[in-house]
């Protein structure tokens, strides 16, 4: 079987071809990880058993009602039309009762996108991407963030400006992609639930936040 994530590949399809040709030609499942296809453009349409990944919507909420009165702004990375981060933002828009701001930038701008910020106490980064670029300007704001990597989760504090992460359940997610090659599924979607950390969470992490938060703090970066 092939276990296929097609991260940034949404105007590209060349990768999804070459893995549909693959499959088609020995006869091998294929199942989509993390960010899903086009249904309506990708070569793979017709050919993957399953999607394993976040319901980016929903994920969007979940965040959101842990912030702490409204959210002043939301920041992107690359592109507001890519579809997790679109998902997202529609997730909280929802969830605050109103259209926030959302700010297109790239990683090579991020270092001035702190003119952005003033009079702003609550902040979202629909990215964990752009926030890491920036950790040394975000003093002073209330932070919430999706995705994680070693450097953000030694920031987690009550004295912190970064309040807290989403995460994606990759680890719950590989093993479900795993059963889905292994024997037909029931489902063509499995929407797995994001992981919330905060300074809280740390002091006393559910069993199912341990296993990435010990990879977080090895040696490894998601």
């Amino acid at each position: 079987g092939i276990a296929f994530a097609p991260i940034w590949t949404e105007n590209d399809h060349r990768a999804e071809q070459a893995v549909a040709d693959f499959a088609s030609k020995h006869s091998v499942p294929v199942s989509i990880v993390d960010s899903p296809v086009n249904p309506e453009t990708s070569p793979l349409k017709d050919i993957y058993v399953s999607y394993v990944g976040t319901d980016n919507t929903a994920a969007g909420q979940l965040l959101s009602s842990h912030i702490a009165g409204p959210a002043d702004g939301i920041l992107v990375v690359r592109d507001s039309t890519s579809t997790p981060t679109w998902e997202r933002y529609q997730g909280v828009c929802a969830a605050q009762s109103q259209e926030l701001n959302i700010w297109n930038t790239t990683l090579e701008g991020a270092t001035g996108i702190t003119g952005h910020l003033a009079g702003m106490s609550s902040i979202v980064f629909l990215t964990g991407h752009l926030l890491k670029e920036v950790l040394g300007s975000m003093e002073g704001y209330d932070v919430y963030t999706f995705d994680i990597c070693s450097e953000y989760s030694s920031l987690l504090g009550e004295d912190s400006f970064l309040k807290g992460i989403l995460v994606q359940n990759s680890l719950k997610m590989g093993s479900e992609c795993v059963k889905d090659l292994l024997s037909a599924p029931q489902s063509k979607n499995h929407f797995i639930s994001p992981i919330y950390f905060d300074a809280e969470t740390l002091e006393n992490l559910p069993e199912e936040a341990r296993p990435i938060m010990e990879f977080l703090q090895g040696d490894h970066q998601e």
